[in-house]
């Protein structure tokens, strides 16, 4: 280092631009620490919804599979599927035998009539059950609907939230850099000053060494001037 940045303001500069730069690095580190637990944050929260979104996006398929929209192969898949739920084969299984014994008792088991109505039972089990499960699936695919809506609602606002962060750590750069460049500009007027100060004292000094036992002591000042006193 020049002894002459002393005076000219050149080390106060470069003291300013390193507390600049200093501050820099704690704000990029401050930001990226929140900017990570945002995202830690994020993660949880769809952990929190993905199973409903899941459920929901499952019980919409197996509903249009059920009308028919996604072909006959689905379509066929879910009926054999359906009659073949074990909790339909229960109801099935208990109705179909409180008739039989209802039958039995007054001797018609095996007449024309109890098979007829025992497959009109089965008939409409099986609309019942169908209804309750279509709807059920409906109601499914609802309710994920709107937990979808909800996570991506939070989605919005985790990364506004971010963006929010990111946009006033830049805020706060420009504002040091604003602050250091101003700081600046007076240490170089400070410079100029002491440079008009120290040609005034060199005048001074000159003068009086032309005088008998003259000594002003502006070489003194000049001296404490130069190391930045």
């Amino acid at each position: 280092m020049s002894i002459f940045d002393n005076f000219t303001g050149g080390k106060s500069r470069k003291d300013l631009w390193a507390g600049v730069g200093a501050a820099n690095n704690y704000l990029d580190q401050g930001t990226a620490t929140a900017d990570g637990l945002y995202e830690q944050s994020l993660a949880e929260q769809r952990g929190y919804i993905d199973p409903y979104v899941e459920s929901s996006t499952g019980a919409t398929r197996l509903y249009t599979d059920a009308l028919g929209i996604n072909g006959l192969a689905p379509q066929q898949a879910y009926f054999n599927g359906f009659q073949n739920d074990p909790g339909y084969q229960a109801v099935y299984d208990s109705a179909i035998q409180a008739g039989d014994r209802a039958a039995n008792a007054g001797g018609r088991r095996y007449s024309g009539a109890n098979i007829l109505s025992q497959g009109r039972l089965g008939g409409q089990l099986q609309n019942q059950m169908f209804s309750q499960r279509m709807d059920r699936l409906a109601q499914l695919g609802q309710s994920g609907q709107q937990v979808a809506g909800l996570g991506a609602s939070m989605t919005a606002q985790n990364y506004g939230d971010r963006a929010n962060l990111a946009y006033g750590t830049a805020q706060q750069k420009a504002g040091l850099v604003t602050g250091a460049s101003n700081a600046a500009a007076n240490t170089r007027s400070m410079g100029i000053n002491n440079l008009f100060k120290i040609g005034e004292l060199a005048v001074n000094a000159y003068g009086a060494s032309k005088k008998p036992g003259g000594d002003s002591g502006d070489m003194a000042k000049m001296a404490k001037l130069f190391m930045g006193g």
